[in-house]
């Protein structure tokens, strides 16, 4: 994982299991409020997570997740983005970590090593 871009890099191949959570901190707003992110595999959209409201009162949350498991190669690049926001809508993340990105290789595929 490169901590400066945000990245993950497959090491090996074989199957990861990777999942995004996250805690919105919503403004005071009786219109529609939303914040979504996606996952991406070098470069292509491969999932989203959405969350939205509507008469939200001064620091309502909300939790947002996305979970996949991807069969990758060696070299493959996997990332989320924030892709749409609303104004004041937040992440929300604090010394108790209530948003994070994390991964783990399930199997590897060792039929080329051997």
């Amino acid at each position: 994982m490169d901590l400066r871009t945000g990245k993950f890099t497959a090491p090996r191949k074989g199957v990861y299991f990777f999942s995004f959570t996250g805690l919105l901190e919503f403004p005071s707003s009786s219109s529609f409020v939303y914040l979504g992110v996606l996952l991406y595999l070098n470069g292509e959209r491969i999932g989203r997570g959405l969350v939205d409201a509507v008469n939200t009162v001064a620091g309502q949350n909300g939790p947002l997740t996305l979970q996949s498991t991807l069969n990758l190669k060696s070299g493959d690049e996997v990332w989320v983005e924030i892709d749409a926001i609303s104004s004041r809508v937040e992440l929300f993340d604090d010394d108790y970590h209530y948003t994070h990105f994390t991964g783990f290789l399930l199997e590897e595929e060792i039929v080329a090593s051997l």
